[in-house]
């Protein structure tokens, strides 16, 4: 039972020197960036302070970027569509199958 607190204490204090050690370390790269003129901001934090704060802001940007993607997406995958299927496709399937369509019947542009 002796021996079990020793331990005990000695692993608690190795354990509160690491976190002294640790908050000193990020203690000193504060102080340095300071000294450079610089923050201790991650990009995330700095997104999230200038973009997502403010409800109206997230929403401008969250439509604004959503758009542009949603086309860009619907472009990829009908390309790849097009792509596997060639061949495949109605308009390139018709003229194959029936070459001789009667008269009034092509195509309605």
């Amino acid at each position: 039972h002796g021996s079990r607190s020793v331990a005990r204490r000695t692993f608690d204090s190795s354990k509160q020197a690491m976190r002294r050690g640790f908050h000193s370390a990020r203690r000193q790269v504060r102080t340095q960036l300071r000294a450079q003129g610089g923050r201790s901001r991650s990009t995330g934090t700095q997104v999230y302070r200038r973009l997502f704060r403010n409800t109206p802001t997230f929403v401008t940007v969250t439509l604004l970027a959503g758009i542009p993607m949603a086309f860009l997406y619907n472009n990829t995958m009908e390309t790849l569509w097009n792509i596997n299927n060639q061949g495949k496709l109605f308009h390139q399937v018709i003229p194959q199958r029936f070459p001789n369509l009667p008269p009034g019947t092509g195509d309605d542009d």
